[in-house]
C-alpha cells in the first residue's frame, strides 16, 4: 500500500518532499475510488535503470501476503548466532512470534567434532613445539656455558655468588628468547590477518610469547646450575 518515487517523478507529481498520495487513474474515475498509495520515500537509480527515471514504484496491497523464506549465509559457524538473531531484527514483520529461524544442526555438531579435534591436535603439536624449544635453548646454552667456563670459574673464584652465575646464564638464553617470541607473535598475527580479517582470541595471542619464554627458561636451567656449581678450582687449575 505504499511506493517510492524517483526525483524526477516527485517533481512531476508536485510534491515538495517525496511524501504524500496518489491515485491510480484508472481507477480514480470508478464509482468507488480506491484507497490512496502512499509515497513514503524517494529512491535514485543507476544507469542500467535510468529508462524508469520518471516513474513511482508502487507496491499494492495483497489480502494473504505470501509466506517469504530468506537464506543468510554466514563466514562462521560462529557467527550464526548473532546472524539469526539479527535476520529477526530486520526482518520488519510487526509480530516477530510469527516468524521462525532455523539453522543447519548437522554443520554445528561437523563444528563441534572440528574444534574437538583441532584443539586436541593444537595442543599436541604446542608440546611438542615447547619440548623441542627447551631442547635447542638446553643444548645452546649448554655450549655456550662449556665454552665460557673460565669466565664463570674467574668470577666464581673472585666472589661472584652462585645466583648471580645463574642469573647470567638466565638472561643470556631468555632475552633473545623473549625478543624473538614477540616478534614473531606480531608476524604472525599480521599475517593471520591479511589472510583471514580476523583476530585470534586475547588470551591465545599473549599465551604465545609467555609460554616461549617459559619454555626457554626451563631449558636453560641445566645449564645455569652447571655453570653455578662447578668448582672454579678445577676449571681455573694448571694442568
Amino acid at each position: 500500500g505504499e511506493g517510492v518515487a524517483t526525483a524526477t517523478a516527485t517533481a512531476c507529481l508536485g510534491l515538495a518532499n517525496p511524501s504524500g498520495a496518489v491515485v491510480p487513474a484508472a481507477r480514480s474515475q470508478t464509482a468507488v475510488p480506491a484507497a490512496a498509495f502512499g509515497i513514503v520515500g524517494q529512491i535514485t537509480l543507476d544507469a542500467a535503470l535510468s529508462e524508469l527515471d520518471n516513474f513511482t514504484l508502487i507496491f499494492p496491497r495483497t489480502a494473504d501476503p505470501p509466506a517469504v523464506s530468506v537464506t543468510a549465509l554466514a563466514r562462521s559457524t560462529q557467527d550464526v548466532a548473532g546472524i539469526a538473531k539479527a535476520m529477526l531484527e530486520l526482518s520488519g514483520a510487526a509480530q516477530k512470534t510469527s516468524l521462525a529461524v532455523t539453522t543447519s544442526a548437522a554443520l554445528a555438531d561437523l563444528n563441534t567434532i572440528l574444534q574437538a579435534e583441532l584443539s586436541s591436535s593444537s595442543r599436541a603439536i604446542g608440546l611438542a613445539a615447547m619440548a623441542a624449544g627447551m631442547a635447542f635453548a638446553g643444548l645452546a646454552l649448554m655450549l655456550s656455558v662449556g665454552g665460557q667456563r673460565r669466565d664463570f670459574g674467574r668470577r666464581r673464584a673472585l666472589g661472584a655468588s652462585r645466583s648471580l652465575l645463574i642469573t647470567l646464564v638466565m638472561l643470556e638464553g631468555v632475552t633473545p628468547a623473549a625478543i624473538g617470541a614477540i616478534a614473531g607473535t606480531a608476524l604472525g598475527m599480521t599475517g593471520v590477518i591479511l589472510t583471514t580479517e580476523t583476530l585470534p582470541d586475547a588470551a591465545f595471542t599473549a599465551s604465545i610469547p609467555i609460554l616461549t619464554t617459559i619454555a626457554v627458561m626451563v631449558g636453560a636451567l641445566p645449564a645455569a646450575l652447571t655453570a653455578a656449581y662447578r668448582d672454579p678450582v678445577n676449571i681455573l687449575r694448571v694442568p
